[in-house]
């Protein structure tokens, strides 16, 4: 009897196993893969505004130099030292050439496709090749502080043909006053090739003005 009742426990746990192996009730719901909402937006990509934004400014001195500066280092000098005295930041470069040392303007001042402006925002180029073809966009007639030079007085020294090379004489490379000698001269009234190369000079005792070009990196 106790044999037979032990048989039947064991058939009944046996099949109450069978039935708990076989009815697992499906495996426990996940929800699904936890949403990550996508990809976190960028904004896309920032836009250049269509263009670099680089502009090189340009003015003409409103202090007028004799031809010894000494040298086209301090010729650059005094133009950053105006640009300074009228708040302007950065280095300046002087629109000069030294047909002494066979040193060009073209290749002092930048010249790297960026429009060519005046202190008051007005554009005289595009770029280096439209300030070298011969014809400003407008006279380079404003100084430092923005204001229009006494267009009577309107001679610079430059020593520059008008596509920026060395030309005619630079006062023994901006070294003398000797009236023996002579510097190239341009025209700040003049919207031609007279601009950079009026086509005479004027001894070197004689004071005129200079262009300057901002450094722009």
């Amino acid at each position: 009897m106790r044999l037979t009742k032990l048989f039947v426990l064991g058939v009944l746990v046996g099949a109450v196993a069978v039935i708990g192996c076989n009815d697992d009730g499906g495996t426990a719901g996940s929800g699904g893969t936890a949403g990550s909402g996508g990809t976190a937006g960028n904004g896309g990509e920032g836009g250049t505004g269509g263009g670099t934004g680089q502009v090189a400014r340009v003015f003409v001195t409103s202090l007028s130099y004799d031809g010894n500066f000494p040298g086209l280092d301090e010729a650059d000098t005094a133009c950053t030292t105006a640009a300074t005295d009228a708040g302007l930041s950065g280095t300046w470069t002087a629109w000069l050439s030294d047909g002494i040392n066979n040193i060009d303007a073209a290749d002092r001042v930048f010249t790297g496709g960026a429009p060519y402006e005046l202190i008051d925002g007005t554009v005289i180029a595009s770029n280096f090749a439209d300030l070298t073809d011969g014809t400003l966009n407008a006279p380079i007639s404003i100084d430092e502080f923005g204001n229009t030079i006494n267009l009577a007085v309107a001679e610079t020294w430059t020593a520059t043909a008008t596509n920026g090379t060395a030309s005619g004489g630079s006062c023994q490379g901006w070294t003398t006053t000797d009236v023996a000698e002579r510097g190239r001269i341009g025209l700040a009234n003049a919207l031609d090739a007279t601009c950079t190369d009026q086509g005479g000079g004027n001894t070197c005792d004689v004071f005129n003005r200079l262009y300057c070009f901002e450094d722009v990196e």
